[in-house]
């Protein structure tokens, strides 16, 4: 009878383990989608934060080649030839 009493003592022991593990496990598994869901939201945050830099290093970019295409694309003032530099200083 002793026998009996104590395995059952331990089975009552072992079953409190395994109830205590099986809960831990549901937390953890809990804890694990609720970080992942914030995980998410912050690398949407970080890809939305990297789109608007890129966007407006983009713009600045534009903006930039027009300035530059602007000034390529001008006629100079003075017509930069030698003899026209001769005829501008009365050498000739």
């Amino acid at each position: 009878m002793n026998r009996y009493i104590s395995s059952q003592r331990e089975v009552d022991k072992l079953q409190s383990s395994l109830d205590t593990l099986t809960d831990n496990l549901y937390k953890h598994k809990n804890a694990i989608k609720e970080n992942n869901k914030e995980l998410k939201t912050m690398n949407e945050g970080l890809e939305k934060i990297k789109e608007d830099k890129i966007s407006k290093l983009e713009a600045k970019i534009e903006k930039m080649e027009k300035e530059t295409q602007w000034v390529k694309s001008e006629e100079p003032a003075i017509d930069i030839t030698p003899d026209n530099m001769l005829k501008r200083l009365d050498i000739l």
